[in-house]
């Protein structure tokens, strides 16, 4: 992966203004916001390039100088920015972040100046807090209950050097000390433990803590020595087979025996010591575990519900249901008091005869003279002449009852009484049914012509 290269502002190339931002302040007192601001952006964006949220002042002025200048302003930036409180000197951070922001808040200003701002103020670490606490944000982040949070410290400087440049894991390690986010162990240091994302507060080291870095420290070693005995069989094999004469290729087979020998026993205690790490950190939750386990059996045991009390509120629902039948049944039946089933019965007669009625009138009588009466269904009628019926008429019903021989049966199914007898001959018209005449718009189910 390409390292990303950095961006300089476009007033770098601007030597008007770089004259202006390089050039010292006039006043102590009284500091250009636009100096200040372009200063200030720089710092930070240079220190999160180079991932050293740590730098002192002989570094600011290197990677700052314009064409081997540095900037006669620095000093004053610095103070600056400390006073905005986007940086602090590693001496104050180390007396907690909180006290000296206090300290800012309450000192009087010209005397906290001079106490901070000594003679040796060049050799001074300055912590770029914005990118500080990026960088403590990004590696508590990144520990969770599934990744590792023991370190031995050679260990635990090269996770660091994901996050940081080399030059600040010393820096950033003090930090988080400080900060409590890590803690040191032994003396000389040979433990870190970092706080987990999921903590708040960072638990002490316990004895199995110790007892998992002694061990993985004590596998780091029988490593390097199963690799060196590996490395030393190896070159006694490549010797014998080089070698001048029987005797001397018979030595050296005889040395890789021993070393073989020596190796199986180095392979054996390397295979315990790693059973041995499995074993701790699997005790490491034992206790939380526990622990969990029986948070879990209290609140069990305080929602426990007594039987008694169950049944106590089981009778009360049976009550309540009992009593809420006997008061629907009052309800019922005072509301059919007076009713009685022969009223009942009439009306359904009515009903009946009603719908029957109804059935009958649908029916229709249609009679030419003496003819026979044919009652003929209108809904059924109707429904079987709608299919029947011819999708283009060729001549009108009068002109059909013009054109009829004597005697001959002319049908006129589904067809409107207006319609029928629009243009039908007068003799023929007055020879219908007068029942049929005193019913316009009804259909007409046949007409019978009779013979002249």
């Amino acid at each position: 992966m390409a390292k990303r290269k950095f961006v300089w502002p476009a007033e770098w190339k601007d030597t008007d203004a770089m004259s202006y931002f390089m050039s010292d302040f006039a006043s102590q007192s009284v500091k250009p916001i636009r100096k200040v601001n372009f200063w200030t952006s720089l710092i930070i964006d240079i220190c999160d390039y180079r991932r050293t949220p740590v730098v002192t002042f002989s570094e600011l002025q290197k990677c700052l100088a314009w064409k081997q200048t540095p900037p006669q302003c620095l000093l004053g930036i610095l103070q600056e920015m400390e006073k905005c409180k986007t940086m602090c000197k590693k001496k104050r951070f180390i007396q907690t972040w909180r006290q000296w922001g206090m300290g800012i808040l309450t000192s009087p200003l010209p005397s906290m100046i001079r106490n901070l701002w000594s003679a040796e103020s060049s050799e001074e670490s300055y912590v770029v807090l914005s990118v500080y606490n990026q960088v403590r944000q990004s590696i508590i982040n990144d520990s969770t209950p599934l990744t590792k949070n023991l370190f031995s410290l050679p260990e635990w400087e090269v996770h660091l050097h994901k996050y940081v440049a080399k030059s600040n894991v010393s820096h950033l390690t003090d930090l988080l000390s400080f900060s409590g986010d890590i803690v040191l162990y032994g003396s000389p240091v040979f433990l870190v433990k970092l706080r987990l994302s999921n903590e708040n507060k960072i638990k002490p080291v316990t004895q199995v803590d110790i007892a998992i870095i002694k061990a993985e420290l004590t596998k780091q070693h029988l490593e390097e020595r199963t690799r060196g005995l590996n490395q030393q069989i190896l070159d006694l094999y490549t010797k014998a087979k080089q070698a001048e004469n029987r005797n001397k290729a018979l030595s050296y087979l005889r040395r890789k025996k021993l070393y073989e020998k020596s190796l199986a026993r180095w392979d054996g205690m390397l295979q315990n010591t790693e059973s041995l790490i499995l074993q701790l950190y699997e005790s490491r939750h034992h206790k939380d575990i526990l622990l969990t386990l029986k948070t879990g059996a209290d609140a069990l045991e305080q929602s426990r519900i007594p039987i008694s009390e169950i049944d106590k509120v089981m009778e009360k629902l049976d009550e309540y249901k009992e009593y809420e039948g006997d008061l629907t049944d009052a309800m019922s039946m005072s509301q059919m008091e007076g009713i009685s089933d022969q009223d009942l019965e009439a009306e359904l007669e009515g009903l009946l005869a009603a719908e029957e009625r109804s059935h009958k009138s649908n029916i229709i009588d249609l009679t030419i003279d003496n003819e026979e009466v044919v009652e003929v269904d209108e809904d059924a009628a109707i429904q079987t002449l709608l299919e029947d019926i011819p999708s283009v008429p060729l001549e009108t019903p009068g002109k059909r009852a013009r054109n009829a021989s004597p005697g001959k049966e002319v049908a006129f199914e589904g067809v409107d009484y207006e319609v029928a007898t629009s243009d039908m001959p007068r003799e023929i018209r007055d020879r219908l049914s007068p029942e049929l005449r005193r019913k316009p718009g009804r259909k007409l189910a046949g007409i019978l012509l009779e013979e002249r």
